[in-house]
C-alpha cells in the first residue's frame, strides 16, 4: 500500500522536475534572440532605412550600410546625399562618429537620437546578451503569441538603455516587443519587430529581423520605422572596425 502511493508521487515530482529544467534560462533566451537581431552570428551584412514619421507622416529617412561582428558595428550612412559617407564605428560599448568633413573621430553615446524615436545604439546589431543581466518577469501574449517576459538591466552606463521589458516568444524564441524604461521604471519607448527576413547560419535558415516599428510613449503621433533589407550572415574583416584605416581612408 505504501509503494502504490509513493511510485505516483515520486513519477510526478520527477517530471515537474523535467518540466522545470526543460524550460530555457533568460540568458539563453537572450542569446537566442540575439541571433535573430545580428548578435551570437559572427558576421551580418544589411541595409536598413530608418524612416521617422509625425502623425503618419513621413518627416525625414536615412539610407545605412550596417556591417557587424561578434563585438563591432559599423554604420555607413548611404542616403541622403549630403549625409553620404558618413559613419558610426561601434567596439563592444564604445562608439564613435566620422565625417570626410572632420578630421578626428567623435565620441559619441549608443543613448543619442540618430533619427525620430531611433537612437544610435537601436540601428547597430543587437548584443542584449552581453549588455544586460536578465531576471524573470512572468508571462505575457504579444499579438496572440505566448511569451516569457524578461526584466533587463544595463551591465555598463555606455549602452542604449538602462532598463528593458523584452517579451520573447516561447515557441520561436524571437523578441517580439520592447518596452524601455528610464532608472526609475518610466515607460518612455516601445518597440515591435518583425522578422520575414531569413539568413543561413551554418547551412542553416534562420528567421531574421525585418522591421522594427519604434513608438514614442510621451509624445503621441511620433514613430520610427527601420526596415531591413539584404541580409547576409559572413564574416566581416576585421579591418572594417579599425578606426586608424576607418580614418585613412
Amino acid at each position: 500500500m505504501f509503494e502504490f502511493v509513493r511510485t505516483p508521487l515520486f513519477a510526478i515530482l520527477m517530471l515537474a522536475a523535467s518540466a522545470a529544467a526543460a524550460e530555457p534560462t533568460p540568458l539563453e533566451l537572450l542569446k537566442a534572440s540575439d541571433r535573430a537581431r545580428g548578435g551570437e552570428i559572427g558576421g551580418i551584412t544589411m541595409t536598413s532605412t530608418v524612416i521617422a514619421y509625425q502623425d503618419n507622416v513621413e518627416d525625414k529617412s536615412y539610407t545605412l550600410k550596417i556591417e557587424a561582428d561578434q563585438d563591432n558595428s559599423l554604420v555607413t550612412f548611404l542616403k541622403p546625399a549630403t549625409s553620404a559617407g558618413k559613419m558610426m564605428l561601434m567596439q563592444n560599448r564604445n562608439m564613435w562618429f566620422l565625417s570626410p568633413d572632420v578630421s578626428k573621430p567623435v565620441p559619441i553615446s549608443p543613448r543619442q537620437r540618430l533619427l525620430g524615436e531611433a537612437s544610435n545604439g537601436d540601428v547597430a546589431t543587437t548584443n542584449y546578451s552581453r549588455d544586460y543581466d536578465a531576471t524573470p518577469a512572468g508571462e505575457a501574449e504579444v499579438a496572440g503569441q505566448p511569451c516569457y517576459v524578461l526584466e533587463l538591466k544595463a551591465k555598463d552606463a555606455n549602452v542604449a538603455y538602462d532598463k528593458i521589458r523584452y517579451y520573447v516568444a516561447k515557441d520561436s524564441q524571437l523578441a517580439l516587443k520592447a518596452e524601455y524604461m528610464t532608472v526609475s521604471d518610466k515607460h518612455f519607448k516601445t518597440a515591435l519587430m518583425e522578422y520575414a527576413n531569413r539568413v543561413e547560419v551554418a547551412g542553416k535558415s534562420q528567421p531574421f529581423v525585418s522591421k522594427i516599428e519604434i513608438q514614442d510613449e510621451v509624445q503621441t503621433g511620433q514613430k520610427t520605422v527601420l526596415v531591413y533589407d539584404k541580409v547576409e550572415a559572413a564574416a566581416v574583416p576585421p579591418s572594417r572596425f579599425d578606426l586608424r584605416a576607418l580614418l585613412s581612408r
